[in-house]
């Protein structure tokens, strides 16, 4: 095994490195929805990515502290805050999205399908209480919750089967009924344990529990009784857990080290053999939390330290230009391992379009060159580095090329502009391509081509580019008011792109603006329909040809009326 650190640029078996953000964690987990790894500290929620291990950083409570967080199962965080509120974090954050009744501060937030819980200190004092919140909801549950624990203290706190387990420090534990908000305390088993990090584990049918100088303790929920499971002269000081698939890791800050036993999630009990053991070395902090990925497990400590454990090969891949790109544009970047292995390369995703292929040495740095083609989309291209190592272990980095081409130039039909009085409606089919930011729209008196103008189109006073622009990308239409009767006017649409790169000018199309009338009008009549009036036996013929006339106008008129509304409300 080999400890990675996020900033160090080679790596070596059985070598640490570390950085250390100057702050003190409290919580750590990975978030499977959100492919991160999310860690807290009083002032930031810090989000490590599992794709390119890049770190970002937001103040989740603004002024006030934060302690607890966890994931919903749409991938929304929700953080605890030192003035009872809770705060929720997607894409953007969202503080005092709750405000808990009668909370003076947040402890820890842990969420169970659509259901949160909340543990907070009360404003009046005491001990602190269990408060329930139904995201569904978003309302938070009265009657058996709030419900009052029987410890003062706080460690750390997990969702086991269905209950809350709340480690309280020294050698207390606490349990509370999700179902009925019943709240439990431990039976006083051994007193050598000090209690903190309890194991994430939601399918196990009892707890265990970091004990400090105690080992490891299973905290058995039918029962309240707790027991060393794992204890004696290799399990000098336990400080964290973490559960993966086949293994239990056990921070031992006594050794300064993060060992390995077999484990089943949702099992009784660890193994006691100890199959690996990972040397924290320059690690001066104490391990608070960690997160099993599978491949990687990742740890953070007391002292704001964060690093990466893994058997995989550790890359690092560097763009040496992150400017901005277009089709047949040409770019290169480098990358490096720790270990020997084959490499791919692929744009997209894992298993994305091969660019290239090839072999790699230990620490060796490989520079490679592409160019833009149909394989890359439109805005950020994902380039994944994999290298394999002999035993079959893929490790990986990603780095982000950039792709902005010019909008495609549109393509209008006649049938897209039609006449009103003194004015034209345009309405077209909106572009397919992703990042269109809004149409302009040129016209004039005198004929022109799309090849007249490079960048814009015909000067035309009457209108100001303002009044001829579409700001909806997704429905593209406009009225033309102002404009003179039975005067031709020539019409073509420019398409902007978010960056504010323009495609060529469309085709030119015209219309003439003409006078409209209604029924009565084009028959001389006072209103209505009292054109009708005139048809009589007698002299039918003519009648007849005028009342079938004026019907075809109305029928002519209604449909271009309703082409217009139509237009014009798509306008608006």
């Amino acid at each position: 095994m080999i400890l990675l650190s996020l900033c160090a640029s080679a790596f070596a078996e059985s070598m640490v490195y570390s950085q250390s953000l100057n702050t003190s964690f409290s919580d750590l987990f990975y978030s499977k929805e959100r492919e991160e790894i999310v860690a807290l500290s009083s002032e930031q929620l810090y989000l490590l990515s599992t794709k390119d291990w890049s770190l970002s950083g937001v103040a989740p409570c603004g002024t006030f502290s934060a302690s607890g967080v966890d994931v919903s199962s749409d991938g929304d965080l929700y953080i605890g805050c030192s003035d009872g509120s809770i705060s929720m974090y997607d894409t953007a954050l969202q503080t005092n999205a709750f405000a808990l009744e009668e909370a003076s501060s947040v402890l820890s937030i842990n969420i169970k399908e659509k259901q949160l819980y909340a543990l907070a200190e009360q404003e009046s004092g005491g001990n602190p209480r269990l408060h329930h919140i139904d995201l569904s909801t978003q309302i938070e549950s009265t009657g058996s919750f709030p419900s009052t624990l029987g410890y003062s203290s706080y460690k750390d706190s997990e969702i086991v089967s269905n209950f809350l387990i709340v480690s309280h420090g020294g050698n207390n534990l606490s349990k509370v009924d999700l179902s009925s908000g019943s709240p439990t305390r431990d039976d006083q088993g051994p007193t050598s344990p000090t209690y903190s990090d309890v194991l994430r584990d939601v399918s196990a049918a009892n707890a265990l529990v970091a004990g400090g100088t105690g080992g490891v303790v299973l905290f058995q929920l039918s029962s309240n009784n707790t027991q060393l499971s794992l204890s004696g002269n290799d399990w000098g000081e336990v400080t964290a857990l973490a559960a993966g698939e086949g293994s239990l890791w056990i921070a031992d800050e006594q050794s300064n080290s993060i060992k390995e036993v077999s484990y089943t999630m949702g099992s009784a009990a660890p193994g006691n053999e100890i199959l690996q053991e990972v040397a924290l070395n320059g690690i001066t902090s104490s391990v608070l939390e960690m997160a099993d990925l599978g491949e990687y497990l990742v740890f953070v400590t007391d002292g704001g330290d964060y690093g990466v454990i893994t058997d995989n090969p550790w890359v690092t891949a560097t763009m040496s230009d992150t400017a901005t790109l277009m089709t047949g544009d040409s770019y290169t970047f480098s990358f490096s391992a720790n270990q020997e292995g084959a490499y791919e390369i692929r744009v997209g995703d894992k298993d994305g379009t091969l660019l290239g292929s090839g072999a790699i040495e230990g620490f060796e740095d490989v520079e490679v060159s592409f160019s833009i083609d149909d394989s890359y989309q439109e805005g950020d291209n994902e380039l994944w580095v994999l290298i394999e190592n002999d035993e079959g272990s893929v490790g990986y980095d990603v780095v982000t090329v950039t792709v902005d081409n010019p909008p495609s130039a549109m393509i209008l039909s006649d049938d897209d502009l039609q006449f009103g009085d003194q004015e034209l409606y345009l309405s077209f089919a909106q572009s397919e391509e992703p990042d269109i930011s809004h149409y302009v729209v040129y016209l004039s008196e005198s004929v022109f081509e799309p090849s007249d103008y490079e960048t814009g189109g015909p000067e035309f006073e009457e209108l100001a580019e303002e009044d001829r622009t579409i700001e909806d990308p997704a429905q593209p239409s406009i009225v033309l008011s102002g404009l003179v009767n039975e005067t031709t006017y020539y019409v073509a649409v420019r398409t902007y792109d978010e960056s504010g790169m323009e495609s060529g000018l469309s085709n030119v199309i015209s219309a003439t603006p003409k006078p409209t009338f209604s029924i009565s009008e084009q028959l001389n009549e006072a209103g209505g329909l009292q054109g009708c009036s005139s048809f009589n036996l007698k002299n039918g013929s003519l009648n007849v040809i005028a009342v079938v006339f004026s019907m075809l106008l109305l029928y002519r008129r209604k449909e271009e009326d309703g082409r217009r509304e139509d237009v014009r409300k798509k306008a608006e």
